[in-house]
């Protein structure tokens, strides 16, 4: 038994030993720049030591592609618009996250498609800013990725952010889409979609399910309300928009799956 137990050791070690002196031999170039029209494309490999493109071990991908896309007329910056992952010949490969490509698509403000600062004033024309994250595999077909982002593990075909101006509360919203574009329940958080309100007098944060109605959260509440300027204690209602007892709202905490923040990965869906 010991003997099965250090030679199941030893090979271990060195299939580690090989796995990182690979990655040290593999290198990562980027070909130029391809500009058509208002779109921007780069595409980078990784090369073994003979040249060749290779599937890096460690991100199970031989090249990425990134497309830009001038939005704003007469603005000369170019906003992501997409990512797709690719294999040594350039097709199209589901990369380590469940998806072979993800789009992202803008909702435009005047302020621009990243609507920086925007919420710093209210909005006389409640327009609405925002992005859409969508996800596919190697066919083109929508996808549910693997893993959620940061506390979440829930994955989803497709995530909406956006912000508005509503009676001069700014609101900003998430929500999650399954392969077949309609709203889809979050399998770890337990919600569709959630709403942060804040304004000057109070600040918000309410969930909702796939058939857009309030519905209890991840730490037993429909919705609360809290920092507010007459300085009463944060309220917390049910899916009835009955007030529930605060001794009743037991403190939340993380569930075991957390992420630190390094290790979280862009294109997730983002809770």
């Amino acid at each position: 038994m010991k003997k099965i137990v250090i030679i199941f050791a030893l090979i271990t070690i060195a299939i580690s030993i090989s796995i990182a002196f690979a990655e040290d031999n593999i290198t990562r170039e980027c070909d130029p720049d391809i500009i058509e029209g208002s779109f921007k494309t780069t595409t980078c490999w990784y090369y073994n030591n003979s040249k060749e493109k290779v599937i890096y071990p460690k991100l199970k991908y031989a090249g990425e592609m990134d497309v830009y896309e001038d939005i704003l007329p007469g603005d000369d910056s170019f906003s992501h618009v997409s990512t797709t992952y690719l294999d040594p010949e350039g097709n199209p490969m589901v990369g380590p996250y469940g998806y072979a490509k993800v789009t992202i698509e803008y909702q435009l403000h005047e302020d621009g498609p990243v609507c920086r600062y925007w919420y710093l004033e209210p909005d006389p024309d409640n327009d609405v800013c925002g992005y859409t994250y969508r996800y596919f595999d190697a066919d083109g077909e929508p996808v549910i990725t693997k893993l959620g982002y940061g506390a979440s593990k829930s994955g989803c075909a497709a995530y909406t952010m956006s912000m508005y101006w509503k009676d001069n509360e700014f609101v900003q919203k998430e929500s999650y889409f399954g392969t077949d574009g309609k709203p889809i329940l979050l399998e770890h958080e337990g919600y569709s979609s959630v709403e942060k309100i804040m304004s000057n007098s109070k600040n918000e944060i309410r969930y909702y399910g796939p058939d857009g109605k309030l519905m209890i959260g991840p730490e037993g509440y429909a919705y609360k309300i809290y920092n507010t300027d007459d300085g009463k204690p944060t309220r917390y209602y049910d899916a009835e928009e009955q007030q529930i007892p605060n001794e009743q709202i037991g403190p939340y905490t993380l569930p075991a799956n957390y992420a630190p923040l390094k290790s979280r990965q862009r294109f997730r869906c983002l809770t």
